[in-house]
C-alpha cells in the first residue's frame, strides 16, 4: 500500500511538471509571435553597413584635397573635370641698345615678346626701328637712380631733380626710343621710393598719353599710388626670370609665372637680353604652354585690354 501510495504521487509530480513545460513552450511560442508582429521589417537600404558608406567621410574624397594641392581632378571613368585654363605671360626683355647683336635672337623669335630700350646710347633709335619692324612690342627701359650709388647711365632721373629737369629728360628719353608708347624702370629703386618723383613723373605720363610699368626694383616702390592719382595706366611685374642664369632656373620661374596667370589672367615675367637662354627655355615650353591654355602676349595689347576705351583709342592711333 505504501508503496502504490507513493508511486501515484511520484506519477503526479511528473504530470505537473510536464504540464509547467508545456504551459512554458506555449507562452514562449506567443512570445515569439508577438515580437515578429510589432517588429517593423528592415530594408536592405538601411542596414548598418550600408548607412556608414553613405556617410561624406573625408577618406573617400581624395579628389578634394587634390585640388588644394593643385592636381587635376578626375572624374568618373578617369575622365579629367574640367581644369582653370591658363592666361597670357608677357615676356619683357631688358637693356637692348647696347648691341644689335644680342638684339638679334629676341627679334627672330617666333612668339609675342616685348623688347625694352634703354636711352641716349649708341643703338637705341635703330634698336628701336628693328623692333617695331620684327613686330615685337616696344618700351622705353627709363634709367632710374638706384640705393647702390651705381650708375643708371644716360638720361636717368634722380631724385635731387626738379621737376623741369625731369620733364626735360623724360622727352630726351622717348625721343631717342621712337614708337615707345610706355616706360618701365631700369634700377630705380631709390627713385620710385619717392613720392615727390613718381608723382612728377606719373604727370608727365599723363600729359604724353603714356603707361608705366613697375618694375618693383623695391618694395617701397611709389609707383602705382602716383599713376592713380594721375590716372596712368600702370601693371607691375610679377617675375624676374634671369636673377639666377641657367635654363633650370629660367624654367623654374617661367612655370611660376603660369601660376599666378592662371590665378590673375596674366603675368608680366622680366628678363635681360644678354640672357639668350630665355629664348630656349620659352621654346622649350611652348607646348606645355599651349596645352595649358596659356598665350604669349605683348605689354601693348595687354595694357588695351585692360584700359579705358580712350586710352585703348590713342594707343591704336600712335601705334598706326
Amino acid at each position: 500500500m505504501i508503496s502504490r501510495r507513493k508511486a501515484k504521487k511520484s506519477h503526479s509530480k511528473d504530470k505537473t511538471r510536464m504540464r509547467g513545460a508545456i504551459v512554458l513552450l506555449v507562452l514562449i511560442f506567443f512570445l515569439l509571435v508577438l515580437i515578429l508582429i510589432f517588429l517593423p521589417p528592415v530594408s536592405p537600404s538601411s542596414s548598418p553597413s550600408r548607412e556608414v558608406k553613405n556617410k561624406p567621410l573625408k577618406k573617400e574624397l581624395p579628389h578634394k584635397r587634390g585640388k588644394l594641392e593643385g592636381e587635376s581632378a578626375k572624374g568618373v571613368g578617369g575622365r579629367k573635370e574640367h581644369p582653370k585654363r591658363g592666361g597670357k605671360l608677357v615676356i619683357i626683355i631688358d637693356d637692348a641698345g647696347y648691341s644689335l647683336k644680342l638684339l638679334k635672337p629676341f627679334l627672330n623669335f617666333r612668339g609675342k615678346i616685348t623688347i625694352s630700350v634703354l636711352p641716349n646710347l649708341r643703338y637705341s633709335k635703330e634698336s628701336a626701328r628693328e623692333i617695331l619692324k620684327a613686330g615685337k612690342g616696344l618700351l622705353l627701359h627709363l634709367p632710374m637712380e638706384p640705393e647702390n650709388g651705381m650708375d643708371p647711365g644716360p638720361g636717368a632721373i634722380f631724385v635731387g631733380d626738379s621737376r623741369e629737369e625731369i620733364f626735360r629728360k623724360l622727352d630726351r628719353d622717348f625721343n631717342s626710343v621712337p614708337g615707345a608708347l610706355g616706360a618701365n624702370n631700369h634700377m630705380g629703386s631709390k627713385a620710385t621710393a619717392s613720392s615727390r618723383v613718381m608723382e612728377i613723373v606719373m604727370e608727365y605720363f599723363h600729359i604724353r598719353n603714356k603707361y608705366f610699368i613697375d618694375s618693383k626694383t623695391t618694395s617701397e616702390s611709389r609707383a602705382r599710388e602716383a599713376a592713380l592719382k594721375w590716372q596712368v595706366p600702370y601693371l607691375a611685374r610679377d617675375v624676374f626670370l634671369d636673377n639666377t642664369p641657367g635654363e633650370g632656373e629660367i624654367e623654374k620661374w617661367v612655370l611660376k609665372g603660369m601660376e599666378i596667370a592662371r590665378r590673375k589672367g596674366y603675368a608680366i615675367l622680366i628678363g635681360h637680353v644678354k640672357n639668350p637662354q630665355i629664348l630656349d627655355v620659352l621654346q622649350k615650353v611652348k607646348p606645355l604652354l599651349s596645352s595649358e591654355g596659356f598665350s604669349f602676349s605683348e605689354i601693348n595689347d595687354l595694357i588695351k585690354s585692360l584700359t579705358n576705351k580712350s586710352f585703348r583709342a590713342s594707343l591704336d592711333t600712335r601705334i598706326e
